[in-house]
């Protein structure tokens, strides 16, 4: 029996920044980003600033893969969130109205115990106070560990979320 089908190669789009690539200098250093395409197909990357668990530095880029300067500070939104909690960015999942809701966990500096947060940012790069309590949303008791596996959006426009929860043993 033979293989039929016909092998493709990637190609990167020549159109999309400089031969197929963009590079964005951000301060801080390397950042490991979570990508999302919006319904206007803009590309937003997310990911936690270098040495702050507690900052979450978007970038969106248009079509051509030039920096959004409708968005954030030329294209770069700085998401301060509790600085006395450690954050986990886990998903960014963009919406039908151009929002992006980020997901992960939190817990106290230090600590086993988490929750999940969901933080939804505005098309401007701003957190969307309209969203949950001043634009996050909390699920679940810091009594559990947790995992967020996947996250997409569902038909109906809300995202749905898949993880797993540890209840701990009182005292431990």
């Amino acid at each position: 029996m033979t293989d039929q089908r016909t092998k493709r190669s990637l190609v990167l789009d020549p159109t999309f920044g400089t031969g197929g690539l963009v590079e964005v200098s951000l301060p801080g250093g390397n950042y490991g980003a979570l990508i999302a395409v919006t319904p206007s197909r803009r590309i937003i990357a997310a990911g936690l600033s270098p040495g702050s668990s507690h900052n979450i530095t978007l970038v969106r880029f248009d079509q051509r893969g030039a920096l959004d300067p409708t968005f954030g500070v030329e294209g770069v939104a700085v998401i301060e969130l509790s600085d006395a909690l450690e954050h986990m960015l886990y998903h960014c999942v963009a919406l039908p109205d151009e929002r992006v809701v980020l997901i992960g966990t939190r817990k106290v500096c230090n600590m086993i115990a988490q929750d999940y947060f969901f933080s939804c940012v505005g098309a401007d790069g701003a957190l969307d106070g309209s969203f949950g309590s001043g634009g996050t949303t909390i699920i679940a008791p810091y009594n559990r560990v947790f995992h967020v596996f996947s996250a997409t959006l569902q038909s109906d426009g809300k995202v749905l979320a898949h993880g797993e929860g540890v209840q701990w043993p009182e005292g431990y």
